[in-house]
């Protein structure tokens, strides 16, 4: 087939791509590709032919059904798939999900073979014919509609009587009126338009659909027309402002019914969204909840139905009562009523429509463009890819151009009053139509339509089928008043409901200023201030040159002055308290930002508080500047950080895994490879580590966070220092460096601490701001000893359980081993690859080292099932030292479970020893592909945490940020060989090495070792005994970071 035209970067959802095809055959094709690995793989196809039920000619109705039927018989019987078909008014729909995307060519192959050359058989069309296939059952409402419109409109001559069907032909008769209508419509230049949804590129996609043959004869236009004329409209019509009523029908609803014309072309602007989006909201003034409370009555929806493409459209909002109300006249009238003061409310708010589409729009947005984690719900067969839209993809096939099926009334255009006040003029009770129920036929049964014979299930032979009741005068000139009436009692209960802040008006997409960015995000240097001073803050910025999405991410981490945090415990435990408070108090604020579809966060840093905003970027610096506002006006008196306080910080979930205690304690321990990591403050079950804390007025840290301009003179008299404040700010996504220079002069504004000093005696650096990180002794063997109580809560396997008597962790006990690597020194690298020995590739290669330790224990074949099911080994990445985390749970003591581990470590030793070339080489690819996984971005959420990570713990590394990341990461493995690797684990790892680094932290289970029996266990145990955490971190050596020159400039610029 040739393709005319390709339509490139058509809108489709996150975690996707999409291309258009058009050919001059009258065949469109939207092709979407799925990009995100972890997707089910399954391909979904839609075929849709502009011919439907009322394609049929009136002589013989059903032929539409019944060669539909065949087609996805033929292609079912071939292909060995059973897919869906399905018959429209004025279109057929074919549909099929793929297992094997190798199978997506022949599907479709075999359906347009299906389609253009079917094969009439006998048998088939006995077969339709017995089982009914060419019948449809519609609801009751579609017919009583049909009977009661325009007789002379194509759409309504479906309910026509004496006309006949399919089933009272002969086959041989049949099977030439099915060729006859075959070659009319099928084979003709129909409209044909098709979805695709598959693994593949786009370019495989449009390569497959280019290699599909379609055969046509003349062409001809077979689309339904109705000259935009409504149904319901026309002589010998019901009028509006009129109930239509079924007689011994139930419809099983109230539906209030207004005609449209068409609202194909208004998909970017979509008013009706802004009514329907009114109408579905539920609370205090909404309808919703008068109707339900005060009625009885539920409102399921107001909304466009789904008519297909005929040149009309209709607003249908459709109720029904609860078993508990009393259906009658006066309930339809109070019904009736309600609506259309509500919808006089909204007429008279027109000042609120504009801030009402911007809502929407951002709602419409959010089901256009989901989180990945409801990808899977997301591309449904027949709904691909638009979730709770009113119109399934097959209708959005015919109704809009190729290049707008998937986003049409979902990435809204601005507001247009014009267009929302039109739309508005034709919901009024003089054009509507109301169709309800009998109201002496209510039963359980709801009334069907059958197609194509055109009867009701339950309607008598020679009985009209409805009576035309006019609304009463006081009822319809309630319902044409001006809102509010004070004569109305329901027009003091509707209200407008709350206009949502934050919300995004702009969705473009900033200019970009560098085309060629540097690695990472970069420094702005800002200009001084006219009395030579510059603020407090380190500013980072990097426009989204990948993604090329309108989000951004700007977080600030604010720090106190280093000699503050160096007070340890007390001034960490503040913090911690101080970011509990602040999260709290901003929690209506971070409600408001998810009602934006943004996010607001604020928690503990390494070295101070932060806080974390992210979103659609034009909102982003209000609510970041609400949320500092607020925490700069917090007034903290001295005694909001008592004993309580602390001890509920303090008191967690204990744990029989010990990693808490061991990442806890080596942050207390400011143990480089750590900091990174968000601080916590749980219990160690010991009076000798946990000293009790006390906040003093010397201590008291909360002025340089929140620094009110009410404050007491007595109160700043108290204040023990001068407030000072320090920020690093991130900006990243859809920002210009001037959106966010000014941005950090407001934020300066907003935190007065954020002082300012004379610019030649100050300099904001990673040493300046924050605590140094420390090393263990070299060659050093200290250990902790944890006692705890088996009569509290542990946790198992992510649940908390109480343990009980005979419960087998009652034994358990538990040691863990730390073992820091330095990365400034070189471990095991080779002399001759000094020319690479530069920051990147020493850190880089103290990574792959220990990654590929840990590959080497999988192929450990010594160690007991047991043990290798217990064992615990994780890697911790951090900016100047590495860790290695090993732990083991088990009923020995902690001492003996330690002589375990010991006996991993020496395995893994001889297994690297022993490995062969091959085991190697496998070992390297899977550490690659580790390596890329943790150091590439897939989205711009994970870039942010990233670069946010090497920011806070004060590294400002970024060479690791680039597309050559794999190569270079490559050619680090391919350097490093098995005796490197071995000479590795034998300088850190190695028990008795004069460099290993060792801390152990021994849990013991109190119930299971007395007192007398541990003096036994450390008779001869080798380690010293660490009894004070805050004397044994005094005697650590500070770690001096490895920097390279231009980290230096970068630090000093």
């Amino acid at each position: 087939m040739e393709i005319g035209k390709i339509l490139k970067d058509v809108p489709a959802p996150l975690q996707s791509k999409c291309v258009a095809i058009e050919t001059a055959s009258n065949y469109s094709a939207c092709l979407v590709s799925q990009t995100e690995d972890t997707l089910d793989r399954k391909s979904l196809l839609c075929l849709t032919i502009g011919v439907g039920r009322l394609h049929d000619p009136p002589d013989c109705l059903g032929l539409a059904e019944l060669l539909a039927g065949m087609v996805a018989m033929q292609t079912d019987s071939t292909i060995g798939l059973t897919g869906s078909v399905r018959v429209a008014d004025d279109r057929t729909e074919f549909s099929y999900k793929i297992t094997s995307s190798d199978s997506v060519s022949k599907v479709l192959k075999q359906l347009i073979k299906s389609i253009t050359t079917p094969e009439f058989s006998a048998n088939r069309i006995k077969y339709l014919i017995k089982k009914e296939k060419y019948k449809q059952q519609l609801s009751s409402l579609n017919w009583l509609q049909r009977c009661s419109g325009n007789s002379n409109h194509p759409y309504n001559r479906m309910v026509q009587p004496s006309q006949r069907t399919v089933e009272l032909f002969q086959i041989e008769e049949l099977c030439d009126r099915l060729a006859e209508f075959h070659k009319r419509h099928f084979n003709s230049n129909c409209r044909r338009r098709m979805a695709l949804e598959d693994g593949r590129s786009t370019d495989e996609l449009v390569s497959l659909t280019a290699a599909t043959k379609f055969d046509f004869s003349t062409p001809t236009d077979s689309r339904v027309r109705s000259k935009g004329q409504h149904p319901l409209e026309g002589s010998y019509t019901a009028l509006g402002g009129t109930k239509i009523r079924g007689k011994r029908m139930n419809l099983g609803g109230i539906f209030i019914v207004f005609p449209l014309p068409d609202q194909t072309d208004l998909h970017k602007k979509s008013p009706d969204l802004l009514v329907k989006y009114l109408f579905g909201r539920d609370g205090l003034g909404s309808l919703k909840e008068y109707l339900r409370t005060k009625l009885g009555v539920q409102l399921d929806s107001a909304s466009l139905t789904d008519t297909g493409c005929i040149d009309f459209d209709t607003f249908c909002i459709a109720l029904h009562c609860d078993e508990t109300t009393k259906y009658t006249v006066e309930t339809e009238d109070l019904i009736i009523s309600a609506v259309f003061r509500y919808l006089a409310m909204i007429r008279s708010q027109a000042q609120h429509f504009e801030q009402l589409h911007n809502e929407v729009r951002l709602d419409r947005r959010a089901h256009f463009l989901p989180e990945v984690d409801d990808w899977s719900a997301f591309l449904k067969l027949k709904r691909l890819p638009l979730v709770n839209d009113e119109f399934n993809i097959a209708t959005r096939l015919h109704r809009y151009e190729i290049a707008d099926v998937l986003s049409a009334r979902h990435l809204l255009s601005s507001y247009s009053a014009e267009e929302m006040n039109g739309f508005l003029a034709c919901l009024t009770v003089d054009q509507c139509r109301v169709f309800v129920s009998d109201l002496d036929w209510h039963t359980e049964h709801v009334c069907l339509f059958s197609s194509p014979d055109g009867r009701l299930c339950c309607q008598p032979d020679g009985i009209a089928p409805y009576n035309l009741e006019k609304l009463s005068e006081n009822l319809l000139a309630l319902c044409r008043a001006e809102w509010p009436t004070a004569s109305c009692q329901i027009d003091t209960v509707f209200t407008w409901p709350r206009p949502r802040p934050f919300v995004c008006k702009n969705f473009s997409l900033k200019p970009r200023d560098l085309t060629n960015q540097p690695n990472g995000p970069r420094k702005i240097k800002r200009q001084s201030t006219l009395d030579g001073s510059s603020s407090s803050t380190n500013l980072w910025f990097r426009q989204d040159d990948r993604f090329q999405t309108e989000l951004a991410y700007i977080s600030v981490d604010l720090l106190p002055p280093v000699d503050v945090v160096r007070l340890a415990l007390a001034s960490s435990l503040q913090i911690s308290i101080l970011a509990n408070l602040f999260s709290e108090e901003l929690a209506d604020l971070k409600m408001q930002a998810v009602e934006a579809d943004l996010e607001l966060s604020v928690s503990r840093s390494c070295n101070g508080i932060q806080v974390c905003c992210s979103g659609h970027s034009e909102p982003l610096p209000a609510l970041l500047l609400a949320a500092l506002g607020r925490i700069a006006e917090l007034r903290v008196p001295l005694n909001y950080f008592n004993q309580e306080r602390i001890g509920n910080l303090r008191a967690q979930k204990f744990s029989l895994q010990p990693c808490s205690d061991l990442s806890q304690i080596a942050n207390r321990l400011d143990l480089a490879g750590f900091l990174h990591i968000q601080r916590d403050y749980q219990s160690l079950d010991t009076q000798t580590l946990d000293r009790e804390v006390e906040i003093n007025p010397s201590s008291f840290i909360a002025h340089h966070f929140s620094n009110p301009a009410h404050a007491t003179p007595l109160e700043r008299e108290n204040w023990p220092s001068r407030p000072e404040l320090y920020a690093e700010i991130l900006a990243l996504g859809n920002l210009t460096a001037e959106q966010v220079i000014s941005l950090v002069d407001s934020i300066t504004a907003v935190l007065p601490p954020l002082s300012r000093r004379p610019a030649d005696t100050f300099r904001l650096d990673p040493f300046f701001m924050r605590c140094s990180e420390r090393l263990l002794p070299r060659g050093s063997h200290h250990f902790i000893r944890l006692n705890f109580a088996t009569n509290r809560s542990i946790e198992l396997t992510s649940r908390t359980t109480r343990l009980k008597k005979g419960d087998a962790a009652l034994t358990k006990s538990v040691c863990g081993l730390l073992l820091q690597m330095p990365t400034a020194i070189s471990g095991g690298l080779k002399k001759q690859a000094s020319k690479y020995d530069d920051f990147f590739f020493r850190r880089f290669w103290h990574n792959c080292c220990l990654w590929l330790l840990k590959e080497a224990l999988t192929l450990c074949t010594k160690l007991p099932d047991c043990t290798k099911r217990d064992l615990r080994w994780d890697t911790v990445i951090g900016c100047n030292a590495n860790c290695i985390v090993i732990e083991l749970v088990s009923e020995s003591h902690p001492v003996a479970i330690e002589t375990t581990i010991e006996l991993v470590i020496a395995c893994v030793g001889k297994t690297v020893d022993s490995i062969t070339k091959e085991q190697l080489a496998g070992m390297k690819s899977r550490v690659q592909q580790l390596a890329t996984r943790l150091f590439t971005a897939p989205n711009l959420n994970r870039q942010h945490e990233l670069y946010w990570r090497h920011i806070t713990c004060g590294d400002y590394d970024f060479s690791w940020d680039t597309h050559s990341l794999d190569t270079n990461v490559k050619t680090i493995l391919d350097r490093i060989s098995k005796k490197d690797l071995y000479n590795y684990w034998k300088k850190w790892l190695k028990q008795g090495s004069q460099d290993r680094r060792v801390l152990s932290v021994h849990k013991i289970n109190r119930q299971q070792f007395t007192f007398n029996a541990q003096d036994d266990y450390y008779a001869t145990y080798q380690g010293i005994e660490v009894r004070s955490l805050d004397d044994f971190k005094q005697n650590l050596q500070d770690c001096i970071p490895m920097q390279t020159a231009s980290l230096k400039d970068t630090f000093n610029s």
